[in-house]
């Protein structure tokens, strides 16, 4: 290989991150969620936007299908509750895991609540962790999402 296609070829290797991505992150209702797979857990980090308050009354619950409970350290399902009424924000949740890093599937359940709307509200995560195990520490959660 000579020429052009060598010196595109080293551009798209440069472009490329050292080490393979761990982190996800979704938003769902005013909640935002990242998910970082290390190399013996899975961290969540659970922070809201606005007024909006996790519930710690209603919990966290952490859920996956009865095939893939091998591939998690921690009993599933698994619920993460508090005091006094919510959370203090951003939240987080580390799930220990089995085995080598792939991906796991879990359902995150937890109750958002807003002042505004005098109401409470269940939302779903259906989560798909991040496969390859990240090589430095995972967040603690203090960045803005």
């Amino acid at each position: 290989m000579t020429g052009y296609p060598r010196i595109l070829l080293a551009v798209a290797l440069a472009a490329l991150p050292c080490s393979a991505s761990a982190e996800l992150l979704l938003r769902k209702d005013g909640v935002a969620l990242a998910v970082t797979t290390l190399a013996d857990r899975v961290v969540f980090c659970i922070s809201a936007s606005g007024d909006q308050k996790v519930s710690s009354e209603y919990g966290v619950e952490f859920r996956s299908a009865a095939r893939d409970a091998r591939f998690w350290l921690d009993a599933l399902p698994k619920v993460v509750t508090g005091a006094p009424y919510y959370f203090d924000l951003p939240l987080r949740i580390e799930l220990k895991t089995r085995g080598s890093a792939r991906e796991r599937h879990v359902d995150l359940n937890l109750g958002v609540c807003s002042a505004a709307a005098n109401a409470c509200l269940p939302v779903t995560f259906e989560v798909s962790t991040p496969i390859a195990a990240q090589d430095k520490p995972a967040s603690d959660c203090s960045a803005p999402n």
